[in-house]
């Protein structure tokens, strides 16, 4: 599951362990895993990123209209 924070872009991302969801923790860099669709998300000065997982080059923000 994700959440993004309308106003800041603040993102969480959760897994489901067992019967109940826990916060996948961000890496060093900030950005955090989200294993099934093989995805990174990190807030940054205020944007949304996403990027495939470990393919820096593929780092895509979001800002409130879309693609910056």
């Amino acid at each position: 599951v994700w959440i993004v924070e309308r106003d800041t872009r603040r993102v969480e991302v959760l897994r489901l362990v067992e019967a109940a969801y826990a916060a996948v923790a961000p890496a060093e860099d900030g950005w955090i895993p989200s294993a099934e669709p093989g995805l990174e998300l990190r807030t940054h000065e205020a944007l949304l990123e996403l990027r495939r997982a470990g393919d820096p080059d593929s780092a895509v923000r979001l800002g409130p209209r879309g693609r910056v």
